[in-house]
Formats: C-alpha cells, structure tokens, sequence
C-alpha cells in the first residue's frame, strides 16, 4: 500500500472492518499514531468508563472483614466459595451480552 488510509477507514478496521489495511497498520508507524487519535477516548468518556467499572466505594474493606470474620470463625470453605462468589457477581455486573446466559444452580 503507498498511501495511508482515510481516518474513517482506520476508524473501521479498529472495529473490526477493513481487515485489508491489517498488514499496512501494523507496519506503519503513521497510520498506528492516527489510529490512536482517532480511537482514544476523552477525559469525559475515560471518567464515565471508570465510574461504571470500578468497584463500589468500601466493597474491598467490606469483603476483607468478612473473609477475616469467617477465618476467624474457621469457616474458611465458606470464606473459599465467597471469593468465588464476588467474582461471578463482578462478571454478571460487567457482561452485558445478552448471547451469554448466566445460569444460578442454587
């Protein structure tokens, strides 16, 4: 390729479109510094990104009692499976496909 691609075709390709410009992007040091101006986000969206992913305000201390709490109580499977238990919440809070179906045995 001789020439660079139009933004708006850069802008395609990093959603998945115009896998032709792959070979092209990945060697050029031009078309990778565009891309990532065309592609970063704002201070604004940056700040809006963290808020929703970011755990809520006290939940480590919380979840750090209450694991010492149960090992103190020697409950420590119960301890064992909570852990298990804040993960699979914290991904069914941040998955949000509605082709995944999330399933509860209990």
């Amino acid at each position: 390729m001789n020439e660079h691609p139009e933004p708006q075709n850069l802008a395609r390709w990093s959603v998945g479109e115009q896998e032709e410009l792959t070979d092209h992007i990945e060697s050029c040091e031009t078309c990778q510094s565009r891309l990532e101006s065309i592609t970063s986000l704002s201070e604004q969206e940056r700040t809006a990104l963290d808020r929703i992913t970011s755990p809520p305000a006290g939940m480590m201390a919380r979840l750090g009692r209450s694991i010492i709490e149960r090992r103190d109580r020697g409950s420590e499977w119960e301890a064992f499976a909570e852990l298990f238990g804040v993960a699979w919440s914290m991904f069914d809070a941040l998955a949000d496909d509605s082709d995944v179906e999330v399933t509860d045995d209990d």
